[in-house]
């Protein structure tokens, strides 16, 4: 039987999301003890990545030993919880790779006579529990072919998996996905409880949207208390998010609400942006309030009927959504690369690297029970050629022009479900699917520059962002919130980079005379915003 470990409510990550901090490979180790002590950020689990990321291979072990010179004790008292590369996405070698790296960690604790040092890894973008299976199976390969060469024997069986969710068709059918791991698991004679589940919050919003995100995420769960309760499994939540709303909006300011919007999570995640662009004794204040708020929030409990609703309502939201970004993507990469790199991660034109490319809306279709909103979905075509920078980069880079991506297909959103499914659906959007929606629209609005951001915009997709900025506003009210007005500091600078950024969108190349005040002042940006993207 497997032993119950106790769940953290916070997760330290290496995200290259903060506009004041570029934190370099070799200062990760200082930095992971900053985290996770008691006068630092009090933070309880670190995520060590390798994913898309030039960690060093013996970083999780460096980490671990630091952490014993301040007397605490890893797989104990802190934990940390590498995220290994994904095989399809970059390359069996390079997952086996981090892979080994974990081994080495767990076979040099166990040489001191120290307790396993690292519990689980994170497996990003699974898709499938027939893949997520092929990771434990090659987990037990490696073990059974390497593990005389360690100078301790190290079980395979110790190390659990965190499958991490990204996609929005995988999380509408979460109990499908991981129920099937489940199978396997009991197939192949290894018993996987307790669960601990990612559920990504940035790449849905990428690819389907703000708003298809936040949705897909609530009904992730439902489904995994529902998976829960009827495998009898112990299933826990850890959510990825970042500081700025179309990554979660999850900051000193907003947490209270985010708590609200998301019971029945376990872990949340403090990513590079809200530690090091907001006041520390707040994310102090912000670590210590997740400690103790979300052990008590039981998860929220949609029934049948509420899920088919809201699994058309983020099909609206995701058509209009694709459909812009499909047509400005390639102008978005293109200023994406410019976005200061905060991490040694790899590049998305590397070898190594990838994009995030558009996904086809027919698997999202097939999902959805409304004939009418699945047959829209099914008849949008793939925009040919587009593949999107990481999401990181894509958010500063909008950010950058004027144009949060909050607004992008939510205003024709908002009108089509009041037109197609009606007003009361629109009311129960509102007020009990995505009651946060206004908040997080005018915490985008106090960055919203579209006057600036319609140089970068072909003629139909500057009409489709209009309208839907001006129906946000009506819908919601915005320019009646004084919070939500943007600042003359913010204006000139959003200004001020638009030359250059045409430029480069128009092919053309940049001095490095040009380039660093450039880069200056989209981080300046960033910090104003309190995250760089």
């Amino acid at each position: 039987m497997a032993t119950t470990r106790y769940i953290p409510a916070t997760m330290g990550t290496q995200h290259p999301d903060s506009a004041s901090r570029r934190v370099l490979i070799q200062d990760e180790v200082a930095e992971a003890v900053e985290m996770l002590s008691p006068e630092g950020f009090g933070i309880e689990e670190v995520m060590v990545d390798f994913e898309g990321k030039l960690t060093p291979w013996h970083q999780p072990w460096q980490i671990a030993v630091a952490l014993r010179e301040r007397e605490l004790q890893p797989g104990v008292d802190v934990f940390i919880t590498p995220r290994l590369p994904s095989a399809e996405a970059e390359s069996v070698a390079r997952q086996l790779m981090g892979l080994l790296a974990v081994l080495d960690a767990l076979s040099s604790a166990a040489s001191t006579d120290q307790p396993p040092v690292i519990h689980q890894v994170v497996i990003p973008m699974t898709q499938s529990g027939e893949a997520l299976w092929r990771v434990r199976e090659r987990i037990r390969s490696v073990v059974d072919l390497l593990g005389p060469e360690f100078s301790r024997q190290v079980s395979s069986e110790a190390l659990q998996l965190i499958p991490l969710v990204e996609d929005v068709p995988k999380l509408v059918s979460i109990e499908q996905v991981l129920g099937d791991y489940l199978t396997y698991c009991a197939e192949g004679g290894y018993e996987p409880e307790p669960l601990r589940i990612m559920i990504g919050r940035s790449d849905p919003a990428l690819w389907y949207g703000m708003v298809a995100a936040v949705m897909s995420n609530k009904l992730a769960v439902r489904g995994l208390h529902r998976l829960s309760r009827q495998a009898g499994v112990e299933v826990a939540a850890i959510w990825g998010a970042g500081s700025l709303p179309f990554r979660g909006h999850l900051t000193p300011d907003n947490v209270a609400n985010v708590v609200a919007a998301y019971h029945g999570i376990h872990t949340m995640t403090i990513q590079s942006g809200l530690r090091y662009d907001h006041p520390l004794e707040k994310v102090r204040q912000l670590v210590d309030f997740l400690r103790r708020e979300l052990p008590r929030k039981p998860p929220v409990v949609f029934d049948d009927e509420e899920r088919e609703e809201m699994v058309a309502m983020l099909g609206v939201f995701a058509k209009y959504y694709w459909r812009t970004v499909g047509r400005i993507g390639s102008s978005v990469a293109a200023i994406s690369d410019l976005v200061p790199r905060q991490r040694d991660r790899l590049t998305r034109n590397s070898l190594a690297g990838y994009g995030r490319g558009m996904h086809d809306l027919s698997e999202l279709a097939h999902l959805v029970a409304n004939s009418a909103v699945a047959g829209e979905l099914d008849k949008e075509p793939v925009p040919p050629q587009v593949t999107l920078p990481r999401v990181i980069a894509f958010c500063a880079a909008m950010y950058s022009i004027g144009l949060p991506p909050e607004f992008i297909g939510t205003g024709r959103g908002l009108q089509a479900v009041s037109q197609k499914l009606g007003e009361p659906a629109l009311h129960r959007l509102l007020n009990n699917y995505y009651p946060s929606l206004g908040q997080d629209l005018a915490a985008a609005h106090r960055h919203l520059h579209l006057e600036n951001a319609s140089a970068f915009l072909d003629e139909t997709s500057r009409e489709e962002i209009r309208t839907d900025i001006a129906l946000c506003r009506s819908f919601l009210e915005l320019e009646q919130i004084p919070a939500a007005q943007p600042a003359d500091e913010y204006v000139s600078l959003v200004e001020a980079v638009q030359p250059l950024l045409v430029r480069v969108m128009q092919g053309r190349s940049l001095s490095d005379r040009q380039k660093q005040p450039l880069t200056e002042m989209i981080l300046a940006l960033g910090r104003l915003r309190g995250s760089l993207g």
